[in-house]
């Protein structure tokens, strides 16, 4: 068990087994953000916002990891949890960004959103990414070599994830809300179906503000007086805000909580 042949054995099933758990978490997250970054329709659907989000998060994943080897860093088998961390931080980060430029007016020129957008998603995700950089380089200090080793591959990535989120993903941000103005489909147009169709939702998580011009509709149109950017915030405002806080929702909510606490005490005692 404990030969030199043992350890190489453990530890290579232990890298496997990593390796499939990153597969899969790649997996979920890509599914997520196609899913919830754009809304049940051909124009307004992100699918290849989110394939960038993942792009980036491996661009990240490569940039820090050269950088560390380069100035002499080394790894553990604890540096395997580095890929789910770079994923949920840069998931978020470009939510962020991509939410940001929602909710600005659709009708204002391109270069005009992105800098609208940027400048409330700018400064969030500046805040976070460095505050959790500096934390972790701080974590180089400790005098567990592992630990110290990780702490510094996992700052380095956290600032990848910064520059890349504010140019490469930004970038085609750019290039996502040309594509919507001029009415075409995702994934280059290859997105053809009609809103009204079941694969869309028949078009009713949509927002009056997503049926218009430029997305819709001619520019002479009337403007429609909708604040909510997407169909995400629609349903968390008018639906789960609702439910969460009427009597069965609370009720609901308690008995959850109740059997997820006896639970934890139980797995503790």
């Amino acid at each position: 068990m404990f030969t030199n042949y043992g350890l190489r054995e453990a530890f290579s099933g232990d890298m496997q087994n990593d390796l499939a758990l990153v597969q899969i978490s790649i997996s979920f997250v890509a599914i997520y953000c196609i899913f919830f970054m754009g809304s049940c329709s051909p124009i307004h659907f992100r699918s290849a916002a989110a394939g960038i989000t993942l792009l980036c998060v491996g661009l990240s994943y490569g940039s820090s990891n050269g950088l560390a080897y380069l100035v002499g860093g080394k790894t553990a088998g604890i540096h395997n949890l580095l890929p789910f961390l770079l994923i949920g931080i840069g998931v978020d980060d470009m939510f962020v960004i991509s939410s940001n430029i929602d909710q600005t007016d659709p009708r204002l020129p391109v270069e005009k959103r992105m800098m609208i957008g940027l400048q409330h998603a700018g400064s969030s995700i500046t805040i976070t990414s460095f505050t959790n950089a500096i934390a972790f380089f701080l974590g180089c200090t400790s005098s567990l070599d592992a630990l110290s080793s990780f702490c510094f591959f996992a700052g380095l990535g956290v600032l990848m994830l910064f520059l890349t989120s504010i140019s490469v993903f930004s970038a085609f941000m750019v290039w996502d809300i040309k594509r919507q103005r001029n009415q075409k489909g995702d994934c280059c147009g290859a997105c053809m179906c009609k809103e009204n169709t079941f694969l869309c939702c028949g078009g009713r998580l949509l927002t009056k503000s997503q049926k218009s011009y430029p997305f819709q509709g001619e520019e002479g149109d009337e403007i429609p007086n909708e604040k909510y950017a997407n169909g995400t915030q629609k349903f968390l405002h008018e639906k789960l805000s609702k439910w969460i806080t009427s009597k069965v929702g609370i009720i609901v909510v308690l008995v959850i909580w109740t059997i997820y606490t006896c639970v934890s005490i139980y797995g503790v005692s």
